[in-house]
């Protein structure tokens, strides 16, 4: 699938028609992606020896999250409790707009 993109060539842009990963097929790519094993070329992380980049991803984020990272913590809630339901207050007027103003001066009508 194909999609026109602006792309940006000696500060002029153009349209170029570019190949684009339909939902499903990147859904997969990713999946394959984070199956592979983890590659420490430097010997920087020993403790991910063994582990897919996926699992090295989960570990790093809930490793920030115990080291007080909001992000982090944050993240990890939403994925494995779920986001806060919003409230929203709704309020029907019956009344112009101008009237509902001079009510609220009059303190007639209760603002959030």
């Amino acid at each position: 699938m194909k999609k026109a993109v602006i792309v940006w060539k000696d500060n002029i842009p153009s349209v170029e028609s570019r190949e684009i990963f339909p939902t499903g097929q990147l859904t997969a790519v990713t999946e394959t992606i984070l199956a592979e094993p983890f590659e420490d070329s430097l010997g920087l992380w020993p403790q991910y020896n063994g582990l897919s980049k996926g699992e090295v991803v989960i570990r790093q984020l809930i490793d920030k999250a115990c080291l007080g990272g909001k992000d982090a913590t944050k993240e990890l809630l939403d994925r494995l409790v779920g986001k806060p339901k919003q409230q929203i207050e709704s309020k029907k007027l019956t009344m112009s707009y101008q009237d509902y103003l001079d009510a609220i001066d009059r303190n007639t009508i209760d603002t959030p």
